[in-house]
C-alpha cells in the first residue's frame, strides 16, 4: 500500500511550483494508474490539482 499525493511527486519531478507546470497530466497519470481497488483519499473540485491524494493498494 503506497499513499500518493500530486504535489509530493510532481516536486520530486521538479515541475512544481512553477510557470509552466503541467499539474493536470501528473493528476491524469495518477488517475489513469488507479484500479478500482485503489481509494482517492481527497481531490479538488475539478478533480485535479495540487491536493489530489490517492492511495493504491497495488
Amino acid at each position: 500500500m503506497s499513499n500518493n499525493h500530486s504535489v509530493e511527486d510532481y516536486r520530486e519531478l521538479g515541475g512544481y511550483p512553477g510557470l509552466n507546470h503541467s499539474m493536470p497530466s501528473c493528476c491524469k497519470a495518477m488517475y489513469d494508474y488507479k484500479k478500482p481497488i485503489d481509494t482517492v483519499m481527497e481531490a479538488p473540485p475539478k478533480g485535479k490539482g495540487a491536493t489530489l491524494k490517492i492511495r493504491y493498494y497495488t
